[in-house]
């Protein structure tokens, strides 16, 4: 397991490495992939009671309204990183819900050079429609 993480770990940081550290700080890329992996790891691990474990299908990056602009350029390299770490995971047998999205949200609380990471897993969904009964009565 360490391997398959280390392995999305230097993927991801490969594809951030010019970009986020020109962004943020040099060595920002590093701290981002190795953030990214640790909380979907931790995430897959909470689930320790369910019979199937499913990885995170949304991550929003929280970031500075100072810095919204240049993070919207940022887009499809993040499209990339997503379709990069699902692939990874899937490799190794996890599953997701729905495919990984990364999304960028602004908080206006952080500071410029400071990035807060959520992640999330789709619920599964059930038919909600009518039975004969309902439509009966």
């Amino acid at each position: 397991m360490q391997n398959l993480l280390a392995l999305i770990e230097n993927k991801i940081q490969a594809l951030l490495e010019g970009s986020v550290d020109k962004l943020l700080f040099p060595g920002a890329a590093s701290s981002l992939s190795s953030r990214l992996i640790r909380i979907i790891d931790e995430k897959i691990l909470a689930q320790a009671d369910a019979k199937e474990k499913f990885a995170p299908d949304l991550i929003t990056l929280y970031v500075s309204p100072e810095k919204w602009d240049a993070w919207q350029e940022t887009v499809p390299l993040l499209n990339q990183v997503a379709s990069e770490v699902e692939a990874g995971w899937l490799e190794q047998g996890y599953q997701f819900r729905v495919p990984l999205r990364i999304q960028l949200a602004q908080n206006a609380s952080l500071a410029v050079d400071a990035i807060e990471i959520a992640t999330e897993i789709t619920l599964p969904t059930c038919d909600t429609s009518k039975t004969v009964l309902q439509i009966l009565a």
